[in-house]
């Protein structure tokens, strides 16, 4: 499960549904439906291989016409020779800051101008760039953590405890709509299992339990603001079980083990499965993330 974004590339246009990913940079078509070439596009001869968490894709690098929110840019567009880890998806929105080998969507709309923020708002499966929703009520805004490398992607400091008990002390944590679970460094990853007497299933990597009708919320402090994520936020719904192998008598927590140590630098990653729920301000021109549990239409 993941955020999708409807783009037009090309003149002509063609819309092309993309996965919604804050981890990667580059804007990626071909998964399933084909890169269609019109007078606007210019191969540049450049191919690349890009290697995700969950995908992968062989490019050849085009320039073109793309046209999102209302806007039309001449974009770096990464056509797919060959892809794997999209499922019925065409491609990819890569929204990372920080990065100098790619110019995002976002770079590129601020450095032409068209919009006067460096800003990307998130909202369910809308996206709008610059600054014109920054005033949303009940919105805390927090800088980039300075821990590496979660400092190369969108990454705040926060914690996170349930029913009252750390499963993570004050560490880097990334906000991450490429991916669909909160992700936990393995120390904290075992707590979790404690805490709420869950079992890690070892088909699917989730924890498990018979029922699960009796959790508590799990609590996000950033900023020093505390946010609950209720149950039903933090659990992998029982209608997708077989997307990911379970077992249809038994109920997931969206919750995995990044395997990493505690004080990595990747504590924690929040995923869509929570992400949708939420609205998110990503600020590159102040360095900054916001957050409200205010739904918001884009």
């Amino acid at each position: 499960m993941y955020g999708v974004v409807e783009v037009g590339i090309g003149s002509p246009t063609t819309i092309y549904a993309l996965r919604l990913d804050t981890g990667a940079a580059t804007t990626c078509v071909g998964n399933m439906k084909p890169y269609v070439k019109t007078p606007t596009s210019l191969d540049t001869g450049n191919a690349v291989a890009i290697k995700g968490k969950a995908a992968r894709f062989s490019i050849e690098e085009y320039l073109d016409a793309l046209f999102v929110d209302g806007i039309g840019i001449r974009q770096s567009i990464e056509v797919a020779t060959q892809s794997s880890g999209y499922g019925n998806m065409d491609g990819m929105l890569g929204l990372r800051p920080n990065t100098k080998e790619f110019i995002t969507v976002s770079d590129n709309l601020f450095n032409r101008r068209n919009i006067n923020s460096d800003i990307v708002t998130i909202s369910k499966d809308s996206v709008a760039f610059g600054s014109q929703l920054l005033q949303v009520a009940n919105i805390i805004y927090g800088p980039f953590t300075t821990t590496s490398p979660a400092n190369k992607y969108w990454g705040i400091d926060a914690s996170l405890s349930y029913d009252g008990a750390a499963v993570i002390s004050l560490t880097a944590v990334i906000i991450y709509h490429g991916d669909t679970p909160i992700a936990l460094n393995t120390n904290s990853y075992i707590q979790l299992l404690a805490v709420t007497g869950a079992l890690s299933d070892a088909t699917t990597g989730y924890p498990a339990q018979a029922n699960c009708d009796g959790l508590s919320p799990l609590t996000l402090d950033f900023a020093g603001i505390v946010f609950n994520i209720p149950f039903d936020i933090y659990r992998w719904p029982g209608s997708e079980n077989a997307a990911i192998g379970g077992n249809p008598s038994k109920r997931y927590l969206a919750v995995q083990d990044l395997r990493t140590p505690y004080g990595s630098g990747l504590g924690s990653s929040l995923g869509w499965n929570t992400l949708k729920y939420l609205t998110v301000v990503l600020n590159t021109t102040n360095s900054q993330v916001r957050i409200s549990t205010i739904e918001i239409e884009i």
